[in-house]
């Protein structure tokens, strides 16, 4: 007969492969859905990847279209008072959309 601290040590040494024993069929049986959730994680990684193309295309658009605006101010304040600025290749509006243009043509 083994002393009280030697049947505790034995016991200590043997509770890991019990426990091993005992998660071997949770990691086995994990497999499966593991590999059945696969395609799913993988649309959804997709599904992600497109959004962000989405929001960066619209982010480029907005930008543009905020530099085209600066360029329509920077043409109308190079615009001498009371005529439609020059239609420079920068500039978004057109002389029928000018204010100034509009201005002149009811005079």
């Amino acid at each position: 007969m083994c002393s009280p601290a030697t049947a505790a040590i034995k016991l200590l040494l043997a509770v890991p492969r019990t426990l091993s024993a005992a998660t071997k069929p949770l990691f086995a049986a994990t497999k499966p859905l593991f590999a059945a959730t696969k395609p799913l994680h993988q649309d959804a990684a997709r599904r992600d990847q497109d959004t962000v193309r989405r929001d960066q295309a619209a982010v480029r658009c907005h930008q543009d279209a905020v530099r085209r605006d600066q360029a329509a101010v920077r043409c109308d304040q190079a615009a001498a008072p009371g005529r439609c600025p020059p239609r420079h290749r920068s500039c978004s509006l057109l002389p029928r959309r000018c204010p100034l243009y509009q201005d002149a043509s009811r005079q």
